[in-house]
């Protein structure tokens, strides 16, 4: 971890130069603390220099935190909405716990307040830890929803797990990927935390023509299965980071063992 403290006015004559800084930071540091204490104003080449260091960084599979934005640099950053899209904090300790807990990869909380019990996964960047953590989430299902009947419906959620975090460890460049299991009455839910790029799979996904002779898409059968195989299928980037839910309903009369 990095902290860069910036001084002056973040304008057209200087963004380039906070860029570069950033840069060099890079170097040896996926995960960079920009404080902004000392900047009085920032104009929209001063914004774009942000969302540089951002998307950089987030190609790293690392995470840049903006901190202690005064009132006319965090108006800029709320009237184009780049507050969503970064880690903002209010104070320089609030940014560096942000990139701690972003490094540590923490719990993955499901937000479905009845899913119960549920299991933790952490992937890097290895496929061959897909197979554990296949294994686990099924262990885990089958251990709630015993019925017979329930089988069909498990087995396409593994799939569509199993497609997500091969995407997750193929794609996302993050060595640090957090996953939340939990089955609730009549529903089984998968959380996936990854940091790294913005990488949106809700569009809608069709199956690639197999008999038009050109060159399948890379992830083509992947998102699409997903969505074929789950009933909602939910992202969000927030803080850096990737969020996808996947929830797939079961039987409800097979409740879930607690």
């Amino acid at each position: 971890m990095a902290i860069l403290d910036l001084h002056g006015d973040l304008v057209a004559d200087s963004a380039d130069e906070m860029l570069e800084q950033a840069r060099l930071v890079t170097v040896r540091h996926k995960y960079l603390a920009l404080d902004l204490t000392n900047v009085g104003f920032m104009d929209s080449s001063g914004l774009r220099a942000c969302m540089q260091t951002h998307t950089l960084l987030a190609g790293k599979g690392g995470l840049a935190a903006f901190a202690c934005a005064n009132d006319n640099v965090g108006r800029v950053f709320r009237m184009t909405r780049a507050d969503q899209k970064l880690a903002m904090a209010s104070s320089r300790p609030a940014a560096i716990k942000k990139l701690n807990d972003s490094m540590a990869g923490g719990a993955v909380e499901l937000d479905d307040a009845g899913a119960g019990q549920v299991v933790q996964i952490k992937l890097g960047q290895d496929l061959a830890e897909i197979t554990s953590a296949r294994a686990t989430i099924r262990e885990y299902c089958e251990s709630r929803f015993t019925e017979p009947a329930c089988r069909s419906t498990l087995d396409d959620f593994y799939l569509a797990t199993t497609e997500a975090m091969n995407n997750a460890v193929k794609h996302s460049g993050s060595n640090n990927i957090g996953i939340a299991v939990g089955a609730a009455k009549g529903m089984i839910l998968f959380k996936m935390v990854t940091t790294g790029a913005r990488f949106d799979p809700t569009g809608k996904k069709t199956m690639p023509d197999l008999d038009s002779g050109e060159k399948l898409p890379e992830g083509g059968f992947g998102l699409a299965i997903i969505q074929k195989c789950v009933d909602s299928v939910a992202y969000e980037y927030r803080d850096g980071k990737n969020i996808l839910t996947l929830k797939k309903t079961i039987d409800s009369r097979n409740a879930p063992i607690h």
